[in-house]
């Protein structure tokens, strides 16, 4: 199975965080320990491999953003829907 729109835009975003600090993928492996290999896989659209919630919350803290930066969008932030309700959901999206 392939990665969503949705995923790949997450992906997308922590891909670009990793390029502004001309972060390698072997040096961004080490920080979330795993392979080089599992990080192309990961941003390779090829591949159905994405990140846990566990490394983006480790990326989060890594470059001091919130989860909810990598979530959500400005038109999310200025909806009249609660905002923890929709970073949920849109992790859940992420999820499956």
């Amino acid at each position: 199975m392939k990665k969503t729109s949705f995923q790949r835009e997450i992906i997308s975003k922590i891909r670009k965080l990793r390029e502004e600090v001309n972060m390698s993928q072997v040096d961004f492996a080490r920080l979330l320990d795993i392979s080089p290999g599992v990080i192309g896989n990961i941003e390779s659209i090829k591949y159905s491999h994405k990140y846990t919630l566990a490394q983006i919350y480790t990326i989060c803290q890594y470059f001091h953003i919130g989860v909810d930066k990598l979530f959500l969008t400005d038109e999310d932030y200025s909806s009249d829907k609660d905002f923890v309700d929709l970073l949920i959901s849109k992790i859940v999206e992420y999820e499956s």
